[in-house]
């Protein structure tokens, strides 16, 4: 069970540290860490980027890109339930999904299944305008 920071947040159950590695290597670490971690129900960890102090401009990359991940559609499918940006603007606290959670279920009352079917995209044809 995890413990309860000062703040009221529980304390990460789990972190992964991104320092040093290219945006295309910590985006890949993290999708492995935040689905591995949510299979096994450990919710919720951490994220740390960094603040980008070390980047030559000093424009936080790593933290920048983890933000698009955990606000894409995919991150529903790694598991995320919800994120806040954690302590010192350099980490995300990320919340997951129970492990058999379903991340893709609509809200309470919403279930696609009682909902019209779209329109189809082509009107229906004539076939006789193609007979010989």
């Amino acid at each position: 069970m995890a413990r309860k920071r000062r703040t009221g947040e529980p304390e990460p159950a789990w972190e992964l540290d991104l320092h040093g590695k290219t945006v295309e290597q910590a985006l890949r670490l993290a999708r492995q860490e935040l689905f591995m971690r949510w299979k096994r129900g450990q919710s919720p960890g951490l994220l740390i980027t960094g603040r980008g102090v070390h980047s030559g401009d000093g424009v936080p990359r790593l933290f920048e890109a983890i933000k698009q991940l955990l606000h894409s559609e995919e991150a529903a499918g790694l598991g995320v339930r919800d994120r806040t940006p954690g302590r010192g603007r350099g980490s995300w606290l990320v919340h997951l999904w129970p492990p058999n959670g379903r991340p893709e279920e609509p809200p309470a009352g919403e279930d696609p299944r009682d909902q019209e079917p779209p329109e189809p995209l082509l009107p229906d044809i004539d076939a006789s305008a193609f007979e010989d």
